[in-house]
């Protein structure tokens, strides 16, 4: 692995995580310079995960989309924060990952239409988390769902007043 493809990170707890640029997949030392064992995975090193979120509600002003970023996590939970429709209040989405680390990275993709997604993930055969918008046609839903049966999809709904 070449030292300049590698994206170095120190969480504030003391984790380095280790991205490989070419491959998006990264390694986790504790603050004691030990490796994080991933229980129940046959893996040295994990997936850099990729988020979408679909629907022209969400606004990801915190992130450029299509980079690499670091969300904070805890208890094997990242992360995301995101506003929703005209709210000016911030909103976190909690999703699984599978390090113990105080910081995970993450792709996020933002896409108004289910169409837009289906042509990116077919022609790069991603794997990834969609986060939707309660307003999306639910025949684009299904059709996600269809397509790329493995994707856990979380459907956000705005809060009552």
């Amino acid at each position: 692995m070449s030292e300049s493809l590698i994206e170095r990170r120190i969480s504030p707890q003391g984790f380095t995580i280790k991205v490989d640029i070419r491959t998006l997949t990264f390694s986790v030392y504790t603050p004691k310079g030990l490796k994080e064992n991933y229980p129940g995975l046959n893996t040295a090193d994990l997936a850099v995960q990729r988020v979408v979120f679909l629907g022209d509600s969400f606004h990801l002003e915190h992130f450029i989309t299509g980079e690499l970023s670091f969300v904070n996590s805890k208890d094997s939970k990242m992360n995301i924060p995101y506003l929703y429709g005209g709210a000016k209040e911030q909103n976190t989405i909690s999703l699984p990952c599978y390090t113990y680390a105080d910081i995970t990275p993450v792709i996020l993709h933002h896409y108004k239409t289910a169409k837009e997604i289906i042509q990116i993930a077919q022609s790069n055969q991603l794997s990834f988390k969609c986060i939707i918008a309660e307003e999306t046609n639910k025949s684009e839903i299904v059709n996600l769902k269809i397509r790329f049966p493995q994707t856990n999809i979380f459907i956000i709904k705005r809060k009552q007043a």
